[in-house]
Order: structure tokens, then C-alpha cells, then sequence
């Protein structure tokens, strides 16, 4: 989508031209991106290998965030495992 200074944006309960939009500095969009993420434990085994703390449900859990916020995902859980 090609986006210029007559482009109108709804921001903050209005509809405004998109150079008339300002952000604050401190916004989490402009700092983070749209993005999801998923926090993941891992151990050491007695036999000295790395296990994954609930790694299914970890998986399960970033590809709903992922669908969720329509953003591809096209990862197995084995490829990010």
C-alpha cells in the first residue's frame, strides 16, 4: 500500500491526514514494531543436553499470537525447536 501526505489515518479516535499524524516518541509501536513473542525456558539434562521447557505449548502459544495478529508464520514447531 503507497501511503503520502494526503493519505487519512485514523489515530487516536480521529481521522486525520497522515502528515498531520504525530506519535508520541515513548509509543511501543514505534519502539517495538508490530511483532509477538514467546518466552522460552531451556535446561541442561544430567546428560548434558539442552531440553526445552514445554516446548510444544511454547510453539502453540507464538503461532496463536502469531495467527492472531495476521502475521505469517510459516515455521514448524521441529524448525524453531
Amino acid at each position: 500500500m503507497y501511503y503520502n501526505e494526503n493519505t487519512i489515518l485514523y489515530l487516536n479516535g480521529e481521522f486525520v491526514k497522515a502528515s498531520d499524524a504525530k506519535i508520541d516518541l515513548y509509543s511501543q509501536s514505534l519502539h517495538y514494531g508490530y511483532s509477538v513473542f514467546e518466552g522460552i525456558r531451556s535446561y541442561k539434562t544430567f546428560e548434558g543436553e539442552t531440553a526445552i521447557f514445554k516446548a510444544d505449548e511454547h510453539y502453540n502459544r507464538l503461532k496463536n499470537s502469531a495467527d492472531a495478529m495476521n502475521i505469517p508464520f510459516t515455521y514448524s514447531s521441529e524448525e524453531l525447536i
